[in-house]
């Protein structure tokens, strides 16, 4: 026996026979156009459709009155194809508890929930999962990012004509930067244009700063890596192009085999 659920009156309607249909408002009726609200079975399309007022065109509001009630409609092998929370005021898509505003569920990812954060949106699958934004080959797919003021301040965009990938600011001043381990800073980008790495203040158009007993590694055609820094002592396995500052100050250039003093001082 085929069931419309509908909540107006909070009454579930059922349709006995194909090609009739009952009121939602009063309990039945027959012929047609519909009363104020009508579930009915057409025949020619087999479909159930509901109809509102006097014309399917009008509005369907479920659950006016604001109460804090849910709204589930099944599919063919998901049970929650598409429910509303009401307590929650949140829509999930393939789940009935979903972790935000809108949740859409392939399937459990295990015991993970959403961080408030980023539950605006949650996307979640048992296995890989995506979000997919697709153009015409001369269009451009964009994800913008903005705020109050300004509703795009940042952007990433494809272009497939140009073959070229941006990751893009749009305010005067802007800059970027890279984080790694627990969101701390790696590389700055500023708004000359200017990176910096382990430094956020860049003062030329490439700046790297070093701790101590660090050193920037320089690689020729050949394989070689050259040590230029803060090292105090000679690299364990020295290259011919290596430097280091002695402990007594000396600064030591790695030459044909053999550490080569520059100024005043000795190399170890």
């Amino acid at each position: 026996m085929p069931v419309c659920n509908v909540t107006n009156h909070a009454k579930t309607i059922t349709i006995e026979d194909p090609d009739s249909y009952e009121d939602c408002n009063t309990g039945g009726g027959t012929g047609f156009p519909p009363h104020d609200c009508t579930c009915y079975w057409d025949g020619a399309t087999g479909v159930w459709l509901l109809h509102t007022h006097s014309s399917i065109d009008n509005d369907l509001v479920i659950n006016e009155s604001g109460a804090a009630v849910d709204f589930r409609i099944e599919g063919d092998t998901k049970p929650n194809l598409f429910v509303t929370d009401g307590s929650a005021d949140e829509i999930g898509i393939g789940t009935a508890d979903p972790d935000g505003t809108l949740h859409v569920m392939q399937a459990s990812a295990g015991t993970v929930t959403a961080g408030s954060a980023g539950n605006t949106a949650v996307f979640e699958a048992a296995g890989n999962n995506g979000i997919s934004i697709l153009v015409p080959d001369a269009n451009r797919a964009n994800v913008n990012l903005g705020t109050e003021s300004d509703n795009v301040g940042a952007f990433l965009q494809w272009d497939f004509t140009a073959d070229l990938f941006s990751i893009t600011t749009a305010n005067v001043g802007a800059e970027i930067v890279l984080k790694t381990a627990n969101q701390v800073g790696a590389v700055w980008i500023d708004s000359d244009q200017r990176v910096g790495i382990n430094d956020s203040l860049p003062a030329s158009r490439f700046h790297v700063t070093l701790d101590s007993d660090e050193a920037v590694c320089i690689e020729t055609s050949s394989g070689t890596c050259c040590n230029y820094g803060e090292l105090t002592s000679p690299p364990s396995s020295p290259n011919d192009c290596d430097e280091y500052t002695d402990t007594s100050g000396a600064k030591c250039f790695r030459l044909s085999g053999a550490w080569t003093v520059v100024g005043s001082g000795t190399c170890a």
